[in-house]
């Protein structure tokens, strides 16, 4: 079977300064696949690799099966990439409901599907019905007339995913979405990634520091060191890494 995402030997670099040094991975569909490392490992510069944010000065990235290694980030969006970010990217003065609407709106527009006047005017009501079921599977009913830059932190991050679901992406690309998170909103996350799993059947790619979030949720870890991978495999397989305990996860986490 072919992976949906697959890399070989990508390699990044910012003038001089070499961040990914040849790294290899492959996803499978429906696999939740976690990349950690320590603070300036390259983890979100290999995010925006991947996601067409920085070139890639060698190597190839291949979705579904499709080279997509010089492909511009608005058609690797179009083709099934999700991403969001370390800070929560949404329409600060639109709703809740009014961000899910024009994200709606925004994939029939791209896909070439009549949906009436744009949001602001008179919205479709299938759009609406839409953007409400969206509020309901992540829990943002209570805060569908707020607008975003009045919304908790975690409600603007769940926002965030909600708005990423909305254009239907395959692979969900995740950068510490957990982050600055209180704990009660950190297991709503989790149990967010577990149902968007099972009953979406998404693919989930995703750095986090939260070391119980990984090994509750990912199917495989790679460990990133200076751009290099220095492990792959099942959280067990990384757990009983010495070099991955030397490294980052410490004595603490191994026997945790």
């Amino acid at each position: 079977m072919i992976p949906l995402l697959q890399i070989e030997q990508l390699r990044v670099s910012y003038g001089e300064l070499e961040v990914i040094k040849g790294v290899n991975l492959d996803v499978a569909g429906g696999e939740t696949f976690a990349v950690i490392g320590p603070n300036g490992a390259g983890k979100t510069t290999l995010f925006k690799a991947i996601t067409g944010e920085a070139p890639a000065s060698g190597g190839v990235v291949r979705f579904d099966g499709r080279d997509i290694t010089r492909m511009p980030v608005h058609l690797r969006a179009r083709a099934g990439f999700g991403r969001t970010f370390q800070v929560a990217r949404v329409f600060q003065g639109l709703t809740a409901l009014g961000n899910l609407i024009s994200s709606v709106e925004a994939r029939l527009r791209g896909a070439g599907v009549s949906c009436g006047p744009w949001y602001g005017w008179r919205p479709a009501p299938a759009v609406v019905d839409e953007a409400e079921h969206l509020l309901v599977d992540l829990a943002l009913t209570q805060v569908r007339h707020v607008e975003a830059r009045f919304l908790s932190h975690g409600d603007k991050k769940r926002l965030e995913i909600a708005l990423v679901l909305a254009q239907q992406p395959q692979i969900l690309m995740l950068d510490e979405p957990t982050a600055g998170m209180s704990h009660s909103d950190r297991l709503g996350i989790v149990d967010l990634m577990q149902r968007l799993r099972r009953d979406r059947g998404v693919t989930i790619v995703m750095t986090e520091h939260d070391m119980d979030v990984i090994f509750g949720l990912a199917d495989r870890i790679m460990v990133l060191n200076y751009g290099e991978v220095i492990a792959t495999g099942t959280p067990a397989e990384v757990r009983a890494s010495p070099l991955v305990r030397e490294v980052y996860l410490g004595k603490e986490m191994i026997d945790a």
